[in-house]
């Protein structure tokens, strides 16, 4: 067909129906730098000492009706409640959690002051379930080295104790890592949140002379972004600096847990709070994505209950956080065996150096390395008191960034965080425990192969987690479910304002047909009507605006309008095809279809608002049905079947379209395509025994194929929401729909 032009063919001008209706159907004492030495000297000289309690209310009262109650009855113990700290939920104890639940009661945090000699009474009131220390917290820079190298015997070759040179600059760090490369595959933290949890951030547009960019918000929720707390040095600022040196188009919270104006140090009720304010932000809008903790205790003299016990209730809520789906990293701290901060006093070294939190289990604790790949000899060794394996891993510090040197732990997890940050935005389904495994999967061994002491498992390796994420990653599905119908063809589903669901099939009498999902259940069978000689393939132009195309009983491609005040009736577009018809739209007043011609090149048109193109050829040769999507705006990509069986690819970039490329062999028959974010591409197809594969495109290059645990008898169709679940649906052996989501 040398002279074939898909314009000379117009269709018809009404399509013909089969009008059958059968269808199988998130005060402390004042504190000088002096004095952090050992605070607990201090304490023990004075009668009133700052707590945390524990307390039991009903389940239906809220928090604030735990601070009336210890007021009422707490005083009599010489208990004052401060009242400017606001209640916090925390999960029961280990042990109590069933007996609460019998009782309808639930645990609350307020904090006061006490005489210490009244603490044991205190606890015996029926309301009070435990009784803290508020534990003194502080930020892990590498500037108060001691300067004294403690053990030259493991210095060499390993560790680095010239804290006074920085080690390149932030620029060489990233590359380093190999964040460059990421950088150039598109990904820069773009829709990812970090909270930074420190002493506070000057921000762009909320303190004067601010410097920090990209805050958006933050606790307090009246003063977040506006000061950072001087006796912490500015550290919020280079933290926060340091995260967007790796995720420059990340945004960040500012979680405050200093006092502003210098005249206490951190304390642990300030970082319980900003946890709670960070929780309850994710439960409404899913961010923060990730907190960053650059801070900890030096000696677990400083509070030894909180350094020891996994119970206590900032260990709790951190757990708390990690099961909310918030990715959650702490420094180690900076008191290694070979040069440690003069304030670790005697705790050096292994099992003394990580305490509280910074070592649980599921966090991702980081300690620091240099870019000359040696650990910086202040890095505090495992293992910690709550988990005999850490560190995890090493980030990279010392480098020169917000300040001549940005150093000590406090840097290297900012710069870990930034990495996850794009780890996230590369997979937004990804967890703690993903994003915990694939650092250490991929780290570089600065001793012996595997974990150690001093390094954890390696200086992270951010590039080839990155790869990890996107190469061989396979999606976790639920059971199938079989929504009925008998169709033919492949069907076609779209996604409404991220939670409608529509699918449309043809069924045995040619119609097409629509079911829908409301959020709760599937809705029954709806007939739509027309002829059709192929699969549906639809598209979601806006909210209440979907448009279907399919080929009409003379083998042009048709079209139909669904949503509120539009036209009921088939339009046809022309064209006399012998596969088709694929539709993608990266606007709402944008439309592309594409068909196969009888000469079987592969034709596309267009419709801009206003008026459809002429159909224009994009050559090939195809021997099935087109398949497209579109990524982003003014971006598309067509699949297809040529010459045997492989798989073939063309691309729009928004000025001009590629040449043809050959993806290799297609398993077996049919292929579809769906876009998980603006740099990935899914595309699925069936295999031997008709299993479904997946294959992958990551922005840098394709997978091989992935067996899924799906089998089906025609071309499955899928699609991505924006947090990265997906919904695929396949037809039976009978005829039936299949249904199965991710595992979210």
């Amino acid at each position: 067909m040398k002279n074939f032009n898909m314009n000379d063919y117009h269709g018809s001008t009404k399509m013909s129906e089969n009008k059958s209706d059968s269808f199988s159907n998130i005060k402390s004492n004042p504190i000088l730098e002096n004095k952090l030495s050992n605070p607990s000297n201090e304490n023990t000289e004075k009668e009133i000492v700052h707590v945390l309690i524990e307390m039991r209310i009903p389940q239906k009262n809220k928090s604030t009706f735990a601070m009336s109650t210890a007021e009422s009855t707490l005083d009599s113990y010489g208990f004052s409640l401060d009242r400017e700290f606001h209640p916090v939920n925390i999960k029961p104890k280990e042990g109590l959690v069933g007996a609460m639940s019998v009782a309808e009661e639930k645990a609350v945090i307020v904090r006061g002051e006490i005489n210490r000699r009244g603490i044991e009474e205190i606890k015996s009131h029926p309301n009070v379930i435990d009784v803290y220390p508020d534990a003194m917290i502080a930020p892990f820079p590498s500037g108060s080295s001691a300067g004294t190298v403690m053990d030259t015997s493991v210095i060499d070759g390993v560790f680095e104790c010239n804290t006074q040179t920085a080690k390149g600059n932030v620029f060489d760090a990233a590359v380093y890592l190999g964040i460059d490369q990421i950088w150039r595959q598109g990904f820069r933290g773009k829709g990812i949140v970090i909270g930074i949890v420190d002493g506070g951030i000057e921000a762009i547009g909320r303190a004067i002379n601010g410097t920090v960019p990209n805050v958006i918000g933050g606790f307090p929720i009246d003063s977040w972004g506006t000061m950072s707390d001087w006796s912490w040095k500015r550290h919020g600022n280079m933290t926060a600096i340091d995260a967007l040196f790796m995720a420059p188009e990340a945004q960040l919270y500012d979680l405050r847990i200093a006092d502003p104006n210098g005249n206490t140090t951190g304390m642990i009720s300030n970082a319980l709070q900003a946890f709670s304010w960070a929780i309850n932000q994710h439960r409404s809008d899913g961010t923060p994505h990730i907190l960053s903790n650059s801070w900890g205790m030096y000696q677990k003299v400083w509070e030894e209950r909180y350094a020891t016990d996994p119970n206590h209730p900032f260990t709790r809520k951190v757990e708390e956080a990690i099961n909310e789906g918030i990715l959650v990293l702490f420094s180690a701290g900076n008191c290694g065996q070979s040069c440690p901060d003069w304030r670790c006093q005697n705790d050096i070294g292994e099992g003394k150096s990580i305490w509280g939190a910074n070592g649980h289990p599921s966090v991702m604790t980081v300690g620091a390395a240099s870019i000359e790949g040696k650990v910086l000899g202040y890095s505090s060794m495992g293992p910690s008191a709550l988990d005999p394996k850490k560190p995890d891993f090493c980030g990279i510090a010392h480098f020169m960034g917000y300040n001549p040197i940005d150093g000590g732990t406090s840097a290297a997890c900012p710069i870990v965080a930034g990495v996850v940050s794009l780890l996230k935005q590369a997979k937004p389904t990804l967890t703690q425990e993903q994003a915990k495994q694939v650092l250490m999967k991929t780290a570089k061994s600065v001793g012996e192969e595997g974990w150690d002491t001093f390094s954890g498992f390696g200086i992270i390796q951010a590039k080839a987690a990155f790869d990890q994420i996107l190469k061989g990653e396979s999606l976790e599905w639920n059971p199938v479910e079989n929504i009925g119908g008998r169709v033919v063809h492949n069907p076609s589903a779209v996604l409404l304002n991220e939670k409608k669901i529509d699918v449309f099939a043809v069924g045995l009498d040619s119609a097409l047909w629509r079911k829908s999902w409301n959020e709760t259940s599937w809705s029954e069978w709806s007939k739509i009507g027309g002829a059709c000689l192929s699969a549906p393939s639809a598209v979601a132009r806006s909210a209440d605006k979907i448009d279907v195309f399919v080929l009409g009983p003379d083998n042009s491609v048709w079209r139909k309008e669904l949503g509120v005040g539009v036209s009921e009736e088939w339009t046809s577009l022309g064209g006399l095809c012998q596969y088709g018809a694929a539709v993608s739209s990266w606007g709402e007043n944008r439309l592309d279809v594409f068909a196969v011609g009888l000469n079987s090149e592969m034709w596309h048109k267009y419709w801009n608002g206003v008026e459809w193109s002429k159909w224009e050829s994009l050559g090939g040769v195809c021997f099935s049905a087109p398949m497209a999507v579109s990524m982003g705006v003014d971006q598309i990509d067509i699949f297809v079947i040529g010459l045997e069986s492989k798989l073939n690819h063309k691309s729009w970039n928004g000025s001009v379209w590629s040449s043809w490329s050959i993806l290799g062999e297609t398993p077996l028959r049919g292929v579809s395509v769906a876009s998980s974010n603006v740099n990935r591409l899914e595309v699925f197809a069936v295999g031997k025994d008709d299993k479904v594969l997946q294959k992958v495109w990551n922005h840098s290059e394709w997978t091989d194929w992935i067996e899924t645990p799906f089998v089906s008898v025609d071309t499955p169709v899928a699609f991505f929401r924006e947090n990265g679940s997906a919904d695929i649906f396949m037809r039976s052996n009978s005829g039936n729909l299949l249904h199965s989501s991710t595992i979210v």
